[in-house]
Formats: C-alpha cells, structure tokens, sequence
C-alpha cells in the first residue's frame, strides 16, 4: 500500500483521556507517519506495533515549540496538524492533499466538528459556536460551509484542521509563540507571500468540545487575551467584530450611569440590548434545531452565546492591558538598555580625552 505524502503533528500533554482514540483515529488513515509530540511519556499498548508513530518526548516545549519540534522531524511534503481530543475520518487528509496539487497553494484547513459522541454539556457548547451570531467569521472553523473549496483568511481556520505545505514552512518560517493566535499569524503570512490558504469543507475532524459553562468560559478567555494580544502586535486586523463584545460589556457596567444622567441615551441603548437579546434568542433555537438537539436545551444555548460574548469581551480588555503594559516593559527595558549603552559610550570618549590630553601636557 502506497502511503500519502503527509506527516501528521499532534502536541499533547501526555495526559489527555481522548488522547488514544485520536492516534487510533490517525492509525486508520494512510498517512506516512504520524508524530506526537507530548510533555510526558505515553504508553499506545496495541498501537505499539504502527511503525508510522513517533513520540518526542519534550517535557519542556510549548504548545508553538511542539509544533516546531514536530515539523523539524518530520519527512513529507504536507505537514498536517491536529488536536489530542480530535478524531478524524480515514479519507481525511485526502480532501487537503487533492488541493495542494496547486502549487500557488501553501495551507489547507476544514471545520472541527462537535463530537457526535459528546455529553449535552458538550454539544450545547458546539451549537453556541455553530452560530454566526456567536462566532461571527470564525463560524467556518465549526460547521461545514460551503459546497466547495474558498480562499479564506485567518479567522476561518484553526490548528485542530489545518494541512502545510513543507517548502512554505522552510521559506516563511515556522509558528511563533502567541497565545492562541499563533496559527493565525502563520497563516497572515503565508497569505502575504503570495500563496493561497484554502478552506474545504470536506476536509473534516471531530472535535469534543468543552462542556458548558465554566471549562467552556474558560477556553473563551484564552482566545480574547489571545486575540488582544495579536491585535496589539498586528493592528491591520483590528476589525469591528472583534471589539464588538468589549463594547457589550462596557455599555452594560455604563447603563447604571446612565439612566441617571443620560436617560433618554440609556433608553436607546436599552432598546438595543432587546434587539440583541432577541436576535440571539432565533440563533439558539436554530442552532438547537439544527444540531438536533432537544428544544428544552435551547435556554442552555442561548445563556451560552451570552456568557460568550461577555466573557470574551472581559477577557479581550483585560489582554489589550496586560499585553500594552508587557510592550512598556520591554519598551522601556529596550531604552535603559540603550542609555546605559549611551553612557558607556559616552564616558570612554570622556577617558580617552582625558588620556589625549594628559599626553599633550607631557610632551
């Protein structure tokens, strides 16, 4: 059997309990070889004889590092990723490979689908993230949309689905370290080398969410600090979508205020509240609908797309300040840096003057 050109990544921690079912997943697909690279040592039991299956074991690399690390020592011409909680079809890679025939072609991703085999809790979570209302353009990476491959940017696609071209990776680089984001810049700049980042469809995972609310919230937060921090560092994709929710939050800590000085303003601004609270109240019926779930859950998905807004709205606020105060430090460490460089500089000219001029008054 003639094996696919792909080498499959997966960072974990070592500790994940849908770890095994993904590996076996990727043992079914006829990919070349299949690299974990994990912070802890693993025991595969039966998947011991896969010749294809590497583990690295680097108990000190980062999430970017791991990816890293697994590029570095892989061997095909396609570098695909994926999560430890996914688990993928046996055509998988396939639906991505047929693309990169292409060779304008440098990345190709597909949506992460709810795991069909999820709790409630966890499928609640994937019909909140179904919703364009909830996710606006990031609503790619979590249904299938389209009939037909699109250029996409970086919002549409996650590492959880995502296929590379080696010989773009070894041009442009590999990921930085961005919390949550680091996709997102690798794929900006793919994009602004010329190539094109692709979105299929048919190139699917599975993917088990995080339960609501709390473990779910939790995951929000990361990718509202994540997201500020990109945005401080690439302010070209400051868009209105993404300071949409912090403006959510600041209208509502405000309302108290200003029905007391400004009422008739507080009125117009408590309309528009009832416009949104409507609007997400049709996305959680549709969404429960259409993700088949039963209609007494629709409360759940409606609390759920509005603990979303307002959590990653908290949370985008609070990045935008820890991560504008991390770049004063490092600004200002840069500056002392510079001014301590200054004065050495400064006081060897002083002493070498002071040398010049004592020779002169010698002779």
């Amino acid at each position: 059997m003639a094996l696919l050109p792909v080498s499959v990544i997966v960072p974990t921690r070592g500790e994940g309990r849908y770890l095994e079912a993904a590996i076996r997943s990727l043992a079914k697909t006829e990919v070349r070889e299949i690299l974990i690279v994990s912070k802890a040592r693993i025991n595969l039991a039966s998947l011991d004889t896969d010749g294809r299956i590497k583990i690295l074991v680097r108990p000190e690399a980062g999430l970017s590092e791991a990816r890293n690390i697994g590029i570095s020592e892989s061997s095909s011409g396609i570098i695909a990723f994926t999560d430890d909680d996914c688990t993928v079809a046996e055509d998988w890679p396939q639906a991505a490979l047929d693309l990169f025939r292409d060779p304008k072609v440098g990345a190709v991703g597909g949506p992460g689908l709810t795991e069909p085999e999820d709790s409630w809790k966890s499928k609640c979570s994937g019909a909140v993230l179904y919703t364009r209302l909830g996710t606006a353009n990031s609503v790619y990476r979590y249904r299938a949309i389209s009939d037909r491959p699109k250029a996409v940017g970086e919002k549409q696609l996650s590492t959880c689905n995502l296929s590379f071209r080696r010989s773009v990776l070894e041009e442009l680089g590999y990921f930085t370290s961005l919390q949550t984001c680091e996709e997102n810049e690798l794929i900006e700049r793919i994009r602004s080398a010329g190539y094109d980042v692709l979105y299929s469809p048919t190139c699917i995972v599975y993917h088990h969410r995080r339960p609501l609310f709390v473990p779910f919230l939790r995951q929000i937060s990361r990718y509202g600090k994540g997201r500020a921090a990109f945005i401080l560092r690439f302010p070209v994709h400051l868009s209105p979508v993404c300071v949409a929710p912090s403006i959510l939050v600041l209208t509502s800590l405000c309302l108290p205020l200003l029905c007391i000085f400004l009422r008739q303003f507080a009125v117009l601004l408590l309309e528009m509240l009832a416009v949104y609270t409507i609007a997400i109240a049709v996305a959680a019926l549709i969404s429960t609908q259409r993700n088949r779930l039963k209609l007494r859950f629709t409360p759940v998905v409606f609390s759920g797309i509005a603990a979303m807004h307002y959590c990653y709205g908290f949370s985008f606020i609070i990045g935008l300040f820890k991560s504008a105060m991390t770049q004063a430090s490092i600004s200002r460490e840069e500056r002392l840096r510079e001014l301590m460089i200054n004065e050495t500089h400064t006081e060897c000219s002083i002493n070498q003057a002071k040398g010049w001029r004592s020779l002169f008054r010698e002779r």
